[in-house]
């Protein structure tokens, strides 16, 4: 086994322009690093949203998003 790393250190690590990610606690340390999250909602991610979180509802948006 690996030691366990924070998700949002390891982005920041890989350089990671943009997160899609479905955890709300996730979603505001990802952001917390500059990183932009496309947060996908669902019911257990409910609540204020951070600056640089932009909630999405199918994977057909996560797509337009990314060909814009």
């Amino acid at each position: 086994r690996g030691t366990k790393r924070e998700k949002a250190n390891v982005c920041a690590e890989l350089l990671v322009d943009l997160m899609i990610e479905d955890s709300m606690a996730h979603a505001r340390d990802i952001s917390a690093c500059g990183i932009p999250v496309l947060l996908i909602d669902c019911p257990w991610n409910q609540g204020e949203l951070p600056a640089s979180v932009r909630r999405v509802y199918s994977w057909k948006e996560i797509g337009a998003i990314l060909l814009e």
